[in-house]
């Protein structure tokens, strides 16, 4: 790990490469000889945060400024399956993403496939929601989508009670306890996913639950593997 921060600590935040430090850190591939070191972890947790950040800034501002999307590519993200395994069974009325971030492409993935579904969007981050509430507003769905500031495990249990859909994303640190206050007060027909990156168990936390109204993204994958 100390070799990975080395790499990256020169490199101003606003350059580092996203694509880059993902294959560099994944323990399938180039980073399955990685050596655990508390100091290192913890710097290379702030540099996927900043890096992400970055990326969604630049993503917010090609569409407020050029009018374009940005390529996802870049980001490494795909809805297809997700919204297959997850959106098309259960027909939402209004969805929660959990770490929603500045841009949700999930949220615009649903909105061009189904006009009725609606979303609210909670962070962590106060940059965060303001951003995803430019890229909403500027999409023309502000009327769909509510983003706001709060702790994923501090969503307060009404507001949980009034979604019948809970997208997790893979950023959420406290995933696992996040699922389990969902858990706790959601509507009984209510249904979970959670992304979770297996190449990077250390950075994006796999998720040790499992209920028969969660789906995990490991889950989703052998589902579309096998459709």
């Amino acid at each position: 790990m100390r070799s990975i921060v080395e790499k990256y600590e020169s490199c101003l935040p606003h350059k580092r490469d996203y694509l880059s430090l993902l294959e560099d850190t994944n323990v399938k591939g180039k980073g399955k000889n990685l050596k655990y070191d508390p100091s290192a972890f913890a710097r290379l947790c702030t540099m996927f945060a900043e890096t992400e950040a970055k990326l969604e800034i630049e993503a917010v501002m090609d569409l407020l400024t050029k009018d374009q999307f940005f390529p996802l590519e870049k980001m490494d993200v795909g809805c297809e399956m997700e919204y297959w395994a997850f959106f098309e069974p259960n027909a939402f009325s209004k969805v929660l993403i959990v770490g929603a971030g500045g841009y949700p492409q999930i949220v615009l993935y649903a909105f061009q496939r189904d006009n009725e579904i609606s979303f609210g969007a909670v962070d962590i981050s106060p940059y965060a929601v303001v951003l995803c509430s430019m890229f909403i507003a500027k999409l023309g769905y502000e009327n769909r989508l509510e983003a706001f500031t709060c702790s994923a495990v501090e969503i307060e249990p009404e507001v949980i009670h009034s979604y019948d859909g809970f997208f997790i994303t893979s950023a959420v640190r406290e995933k696992n306890e996040t699922i389990e206050r969902i858990l706790l007060h959601k509507r009984p027909n209510a249904k979970i996913y959670a992304r979770e990156d297996d190449g990077h168990p250390d950075f994006y936390v796999p998720v040790t639950i499992s209920h028969p109204d969660l789906l995990t993204a490991g889950e989703a994958r052998e589902r579309w593997r096998n459709s």
